[in-house]
């Protein structure tokens, strides 16, 4: 056990102030893996001609590591903000709809609940001297098509909502492009939120890993210009 090797050469004592035995090990496991992982990282591998790294060559893929690891984190945070920015657009109108629009804000509100921040599209920023700022919207194809156009709708309520319209920055324009190489696909949700086209393409092990939920989700084509505007 890594913990029982930690205590042995002293390098932690028990007990330690609060928690229990239980989490004490968990968190020493813990901390020993990463340990592990850490070294087995910066260990230079040895490469397909027999030769083995140099200091050069594992800096370099360290380098590459630490940076795709930004690029995901960054895509991470857009994808949290964007989900409570829109959760808060949604709320805002649900809480001023009418008897008639209510239901269908209502509904809104699920299906953003239902994807989470998980199931935001991830934007890249990037410029171009000719053409100025615009962001990279990397398409999802195992997400329905039609949940894009709910998702845009309400980010373009976000420059006619009092609360949002003095702040953040100004509309940019987003370019749909297919993602490249892995895309991180959500297990399940609700059937009627996946792409059903891209869904029977998928060979059943991949069906069954992903878990689809077949609880009772309705999709709903509700009326774009009057429950979500047309600004």
């Amino acid at each position: 056990m890594v913990v029982d090797w930690f205590l042995d050469k002293g390098i932690v004592d028990f007990p330690v102030s609060g928690g229990t035995e239980i989490e004490f090990r968990q968190s020493i496991t813990r901390k020993g893996y990463h340990l592990i992982r850490t070294f087995n990282t910066t260990h230079p591998l040895i490469l397909p001609s027999g030769e083995q790294e140099s200091e050069e060559q594992v800096l370099e893929r360290l380098n590459v590591a630490e940076a795709a690891r930004l690029r995901e984190s960054r895509r991470n945070r857009r994808r949290n903000s964007r989900f409570e920015r829109r959760s808060k657009i949604v709320a805002g109108e649900l809480a001023k709809a009418t008897n008639g629009d209510a239901e269908g804000w209502k509904w809104v509100a699920n299906l953003l609940n239902a994807l989470g921040s998980e199931g935001m599209s991830s934007d890249e920023s990037d410029k171009e001297p000719s053409a100025g700022a615009f962001l990279r919207a990397k398409t999802l194809p195992w997400r329905r098509r039609a949940i894009t156009d709910y998702m845009a709708a309400i980010d373009r309520l976000r420059y006619s909502s009092e609360e949002f319209s003095n702040k953040g920055t100004k509309p940019q324009v987003r370019i749909r492009e297919p993602p490249k190489g892995s895309i991180r696909i959500l297990r399940r949700l609700p059937r009627p939120l996946y792409n059903q086209e891209w869904l029977n393409k998928q060979s059943p092990k991949v069906q069954r890993v992903l878990e689809v939920d077949e609880t009772n989700f309705e999709w709903k084509d509700i009326m774009m210009v009057r429950f979500l505007g047309n600004n």
